[in-house]
């Protein structure tokens, strides 16, 4: 007897504990994602910019817990970070309730805080990307109200802000920058931005009216006589001088297409602006072949531009393109700079018919990597062999 009731004490205390979860925990409902590519980016932020702990291969399986503007946020293997929507596939029901997860309404929303009139709300100062703070606060209270801002108030000018800041741009005729400038504050609030400066108008200076004076009357002259014209003397013919001989036309010191070196953090970035094109020389074989920038982050991301240029760059490889780094001369712009490159594909891509499954990287003096952050010593030797080369 005391056997059983210990036995069902037992039972009874196991069963409480399977079921008691203590208060203020919930555990985050995570959906199971499928990568679709090879090397795809597990990003420690939600941006294209930031560093990467690890790559995925084609088929992993990922976590998927919410989202973040175009990422996923995800864990794998013990590991948090995010990755882009466009390299993940979810099942239609996981897609939906997990946007539904990430959807609050005014009414829903702790951070609204009773608010449901955007006249209740504090005229706040211009904010972009980046920004964070009690400013994006009321900007996303006014959003939601309006109907643009659909994901939980954070008070940090994220990718959903951008986005509902757009949204809310474009119905309202106005320049979808995406950053919450004057122009919007004021279609939004109906009022000025609380940084608004009005420009004073100067004010014109009085000037002195003239006082007016007596207008002298003009005195006779006396008519001047008449004077014999003399008769100019005849001057020599001057003699021809020799014609200068002409003199040659110096020739530039600097020679057209000489190699600079370019500083990547000082201004690279300024002379690779978003999808700018660009003609890439290998040095060891003397073949070129054209790409186009994909993201300026630590170092240049370039695609192939064409099939074609695929199959040049492949061919400096001998057929197969591996991690070794080399020397490269990049022609931009009316200049030629020194580089080095390591071709093998990877992560993102934006031009899907080269025949050319991602990115490659370009490095330039001090650039880094995207990993550790750190300048590549590998890569900044082939630099300065490129250094010594000419277009």
């Amino acid at each position: 007897m005391k056997l059983s009731r210990r036995l069902t004490a037992v039972l009874l205390l196991i069963a409480l504990m399977c079921v008691y979860v203590p208060t203020g925990f919930a555990a985050t409902k995570t959906y199971t994602g499928t990568i679709t590519k090879d090397n795809i980016f597990f990003r420690s932020r939600a941006s294209t910019s930031s560093g990467w702990i690890l790559r995925f291969k084609k088929g992993a399986q990922i976590k998927v817990s919410a989202i973040e503007g175009d990422f996923y946020k995800a864990t794998y293997n013990g590991k948090t970070g995010y990755v882009l929507q466009k390299y993940v596939t979810l099942s239609a029901a996981d897609k939906k309730a997990l946007q539904a997860a990430q959807t609050t309404t005014v009414k829903t929303d702790p951070k609204m805080n009773g608010i449901t009139k955007i006249s209740q709300i504090t005229v706040p100062s211009t904010s972009k990307k980046g920004n964070s703070g009690k400013n994006v606060l009321a900007l996303q209270q006014a959003l939601k109200i309006k109907g643009y801002y659909k994901a939980p108030i954070n008070s940090k000018f994220d990718d959903n802000t951008v986005a509902a800041v757009k949204a809310f741009q474009k119905a309202n005729k106005l320049t979808q920058s995406g950053e919450a400038n004057f122009a919007t504050i004021k279609k939004l609030f109906g009022k000025d931005a609380a940084n608004y400066k009005p420009t004073p108008s100067p004010t014109p200076k009085k000037t002195a009216t003239p006082k007016k004076t007596a207008t002298p009357t003009p005195k006779k002259t006396a008519t001047p006589k008449k004077t014999a014209t003399p008769t100019p003397k005849k001057t020599a013919t001057p003699k021809k001088t020799a014609t200068p001989k002409k003199t040659a036309t110096p020739k530039p010191t600097t020679k057209a297409g000489s190699t600079e070196s370019l500083n990547w953090f000082s201004n690279g970035k300024s002379v690779f602006t978003s999808g700018v094109t660009f003609t890439v020389k290998d040095v060891a074989t003397g073949k070129t072949w054209n790409c186009k920038r994909l993201y300026a982050g630590y170092h240049l991301d370039a695609e192939p531009l064409t099939a074609a240029d695929t199959a040049i760059m492949k061919s400096v490889y001998g057929g197969t393109i591996n991690y070794v780094r080399r020397p490269i001369l990049v022609k931009v712009g009316g200049h030629v700079y020194a580089a080095s490159m390591y071709g093998v594909a990877h992560g993102d891509q934006s031009i899907t018919n080269n025949n050319f499954n991602g990115q490659f990287c370009i490095h330039f003096t001090g650039s880094k990597t995207s990993s550790s952050h750190v300048v590549d010593s590998a890569h900044q030797a082939a630099i300065q062999k490129a250094l010594a080369a000419s277009w």
